[in-house]
């Protein structure tokens, strides 16, 4: 029996560390809160629910078998059948295809590792404490336990990453207010911050030695990442500021402490966790608050749909006779050609980037540039020669079939910007999408509105997941043809059909991303 115990314990601490990094990913994605791994209740349905039947089967059939026998040969039997059952169970878990797996970074692999520790040391636990069908109970519920496990090992290392992240941001904030001769830059907005951020960069290393914050990093701690690529050579920092929640701005401002700020736009993303518009508008424009009375900030005139107020260190571009806006503006499936305006004088530009809102960021950061002293040609070469951002309306050609990737995330001015686009390409025009999320209770309205809008430039619409009924009541309701309104639990469903559904000339715009929980 003894022997048993150890093979089950052995098995079983297997099968649960192959399971960790599946509550790992839900974790990470919700920023590492201690009640993280329970924010989103289908993450539990989706990936662990064949976990939790597996279990209960097994123990009722245990207890069912020991009414008729009980035996070593018994338990040998019902353990063997049980790794068995329990192994196939678990592969097929984590052998389903995840779109955004997690990123195995310095954090997440402590995690990892004292997830781990803490299955192994109740399987030890198990085997010095627990005999016969006690014990034989215990490695049935042991794969469930490793989700748990995982949950209470973030809760126990949360206070000191917390307190390891802190310090790597105070010094880093330390580093950067300590550099007299760095321009310091704010970009921050519901939409196109990245965009801008990867314009101006472009535009600012015409003339200095410039770093940015890196792919989409937005938080203290993202920042506090990129900054190390600071130098005594490098003169201009570009910071990205994501916000989720009021006072986040305030906490990235004073890890970065800007002389210059950029307002892309606002617009009722991550209502979830703002509750309101006004707290979105309050939040993104509490970035005047931190410039200094020798800097400015810019605003988007074009992204703001209500009337504000700014202060006199800011000012808004985008609109005719503002200190930049653009004219001549003719778009096609290829890019964009326009006239740039530049404190009154006229340029010629032209960009490969897709859609007007990239005219619009293009025309943000072109003002920062020529304020902060970037030569006007060195502005209009670097227009040129811009290249697009991986999943931020990238144009890919397959074949005889244009695909437009605009998974990277979505909003609803996002989604209008990259339906503008599709309009601009010849051909059957098709819309896969899963709808918009994170908007609160808007979005149920909101997905309707991007059924309707969908309904006036696609001839066909791909659904999928839970926002579809929305979507296509919106269709229906604007005139779609039913028929040409496809429905599909899973973006996997949609995938096996592409081929057919497909065909030459098309243009498939593949808008918004799905995550995993909802995939």
């Amino acid at each position: 029996m003894e022997t048993m115990q150890l093979l089950v314990t052995v098995i079983t601490t297997i099968l649960a560390l192959l399971i960790i990094p599946i509550p790992l990913k839900q974790i990470q994605a919700e920023g590492y809160g201690i009640f993280s791994l329970f924010r989103k209740p289908r993450f539990f349905y989706k990936r662990t629910a064949m976990l939790f039947v597996t279990s209960l089967l097994f123990v009722g059939l245990y207890f069912t078998g020991r009414r008729f026998s009980y035996s070593l040969v018994f338990s040998a039997t019902y353990f063997a059948f049980y790794a068995l059952f329990s192994f196939v169970s678990v592969c097929a878990v984590i052998s389903g295809k995840v779109k955004n797996p997690p990123v195995y970074t310095n954090r997440l692999t402590r995690l990892y590792v004292f997830s781990g520790l803490l299955v192994i040391l109740s399987g030890v636990v198990a085997l010095c404490l627990m005999h016969d069908h006690r014990f034989l109970l215990y490695a049935v519920c042991a794969p469930c336990a490793a989700v748990f496990a995982t949950a209470i090992a973030n809760a126990i290392l949360n206070p000191f990453e917390r307190l390891n992240n802190r310090r790597y941001v105070q010094k880093t904030k330390k580093e950067l207010a300590g550099n007299d001769c760095l321009i310091k830059i704010a970009i921050t907005g519901s939409f196109g911050k990245t965009t801008v951020k990867n314009v101006l960069f472009s535009m600012m290393s015409e003339r200095y030695e410039t770093v940015k914050t890196e792919k989409n990093f937005n938080t203290p701690l993202g920042i506090a990442k990129s900054a190390k690529n600071v130098s005594a050579a490098t003169r201009a920092f570009i910071a990205e500021m994501g916000a989720r929640r009021r006072g986040d701005i305030k906490i990235l401002c004073d890890v970065v402490r800007p002389q210059y700020a950029i307002i892309t736009g606002v617009t009722g993303q991550h209502l979830e966790t703002f509750k309101t518009l006004d707290n979105v508008y309050a939040e993104k424009f509490s970035v005047l608050n931190y410039i200094p009375e020798d800097g400015f900030c810019i605003v988007n005139r074009r992204g703001i749909e209500r009337e504000i107020d700014l202060s006199n260190n800011a000012f808004f571009v985008g609109g005719t006779g503002d200190f930049a806006y653009a004219d001549e503006i003719k778009i096609n499936s290829n890019g964009s050609n326009f006239c740039l305006y530049l404190d009154g004088k006229k340029y010629a530009a032209e960009t490969r980037l897709l859609g007007r809102h990239n005219v619009d960021d293009i025309v943000l950061a072109a003002a920062m540039a020529k304020k902060l002293g970037v030569d006007e040609r060195d502005i209009i070469r670097a227009i040129k020669n811009l290249k697009p951002v991986p999943h931020r309306l990238e144009l890919i050609r397959n074949g005889r079939i244009s695909i437009i990737d605009d998974t990277y995330n979505g909003n609803p001015v996002g989604a209008k910007r990259a339906l503008e686009v599709l309009r601009e390409f010849d051909g059957r025009r098709v819309v896969v999408t899963p709808g918009l999320v994170e908007l609160g209770k808007r979005e149920k309205e909101e997905n309707e509105i991007l059924g309707k809008e969908i309904a006036n430039v696609a001839n066909l619409a791909l659904i999928i997941g839970r926002n579809g009924e929305y979507i296509r009541k919106g269709l229906i309701d604007n005139g779609f043809p039913e028929e040409n309104a496809l429905f599909f639990k899973k973006l996997s469903d949609a995938e096996r059909f592409f081929p057919d559904l497909f065909s030459p000339n098309d243009a498939v715009l593949f808008l918004n991303d799905l995550p995993d929980e909802l995939n």
